[in-house]
């Protein structure tokens, strides 16, 4: 696995730790404010609007985070600061949505930057990446890494962590800011049903300046 070496993952605390949420063990995420990282001047956000969401979804705005992105219906929102969590009904599927504006986020390899977000959540565990994540609008980069159960890889390679499935989304703003999504859900989910539905959160994910 490719070290990031000191890049500030804002996603991931020093310690992460485990508790279980609606019979669902999930991660728990804190911010890192230990240590601020040196930043050049960025160039200047703008708010880029939301795209057309589906129907009855609605849209949730983290100012302090600098962004905006769709909740797909009956999924409770919650933001702490620079965070935040989206819930499925019974907490089945969690996703936690950061963002990050240091230089060594906006400088790294994405992909070395999506898989360093999911060691230090599952440390050592075998990964695949991620090939399906499409770009939310111009202007925006992905790239994605998923754990993998060594045991389930004679079934197909199942992607899941105990009964967890955990996945590491990187959303970059070009020269502007990188967005760490992480995606915990119930290792019983399928596929089918969870990848797509994933997807379009994440092409609903918009920029804004902080407030």
């Amino acid at each position: 696995m490719t070290s990031l070496g000191g890049m500030r993952v804002v996603l991931i605390a020093a310690a992460v730790a485990v508790a279980g949420v609606g019979g669902l063990a999930i991660w728990q995420l804190s911010d890192d404010e230990d240590e601020a990282p040196e930043r050049s001047t960025p160039p200047p956000e703008i708010a880029d609007p939301l795209p057309k969401l589906p129907p009855r979804w609605t849209r949730t705005v983290n100012r302090k985070g600098g962004f905006a992105l769709g909740v797909p219906p009956g999924w409770s929102r919650k933001q702490a600061a620079a965070r935040t969590t989206l819930r499925s009904p019974g907490s089945i599927v969690v996703v936690a949505v950061t963002a990050d504006r240091t230089d060594e986020a906006l400088n790294a390899d994405l992909d070395e930057f999506a898989a360093g977000v999911l060691e230090r959540l599952e440390p050592g565990a075998d990964q695949q990446p991620l090939t399906d994540v499409p770009a939310p609008a111009p202007g925006y980069e992905t790239a994605g890494a998923v754990a993998i159960d060594e045991a389930a890889s004679g079934q197909g390679g199942r992607a899941v962590v105990g009964r967890k499935r955990l996945e590491a989304i990187v959303v970059r703003r070009i020269a502007l800011a990188a967005y760490p999504i992480l995606v915990a859900s119930d290792a019983a989910v399928k596929r089918a049903q969870l990848d797509p539905l994933v997807r379009r959160i994440v092409r609903t994910l918009r920029g804004r300046p902080v407030a």
